[in-house]
């Protein structure tokens, strides 16, 4: 199976070919070919409404993302969602036999982090700016303190859906996949 994505208007196409004990990765100056069980992991991502990614990580820690989409020269973007969600259940059949790779769903724990983290910033400034115009409750420190663990625990339940989960090769969660019809 082959299958051709490219991620951005600055990026050339890549087009990875699927075998039935390596896959080939053709890049616009270079062509790479893989044996599946040097995929250490796979993660699907859903990042937007439609735009859905697929982390291949290899054994030297490199790692290639596959999107549904490929960015025309005229700049506008192509959705080959129908494609990018055959190409997805062919890799994981390959996978399945002669992979030992570790398989994941769900959003980036960087951005979980970058939440939480900018929580805990707003939630000082806050304080102190509310303490700086008088209208602190406590001491600003712990005003600070509270909020944070509010925003923390917000954040978590707001996002709980979308945490990374472990998944198996023959159930593939349909939620991380383009709804084709």
């Amino acid at each position: 199976m082959e299958y051709t994505f490219k991620n951005s208007i600055s990026k050339g196409a890549q087009t990875i070919l699927l075998h039935v004990d390596h896959l080939i990765v053709q890049f616009p100056e270079r062509e790479e070919s893989f044996t599946y069980d040097r995929i250490l992991t796979v993660k699907l991502t859903k990042s937007r409404r439609n735009l859905f990614t697929l982390e291949l990580t290899f054994d030297k820690g490199r790692s290639i993302f596959i999107t549904n989409k490929y960015f025309l020269s005229t700049k506008e973007c192509e959705d080959r969602s129908r494609s990018y969600d055959t190409f997805v259940r062919v890799l994981h059949f390959h996978l399945r036999e002669k992979g030992r790779a570790k398989y994941y769903s769900g959003f980036s724990m960087n951005h979980l982090t970058t939440l939480i983290l900018g929580a805990a910033f707003g939630s000082f400034i806050v304080s102190f700016i509310s303490e700086y115009f008088g209208f602190s409750i406590t001491n600003s420190l712990a005003q600070a303190l509270i909020l944070t663990v509010f925003a923390v625990v917000t954040i978590l339940i707001a996002n709980r859906r979308i945490f990374p989960k472990v998944y198996s090769p023959l159930n593939i969660p349909p939620e991380f996949l383009p709804q084709c019809l």
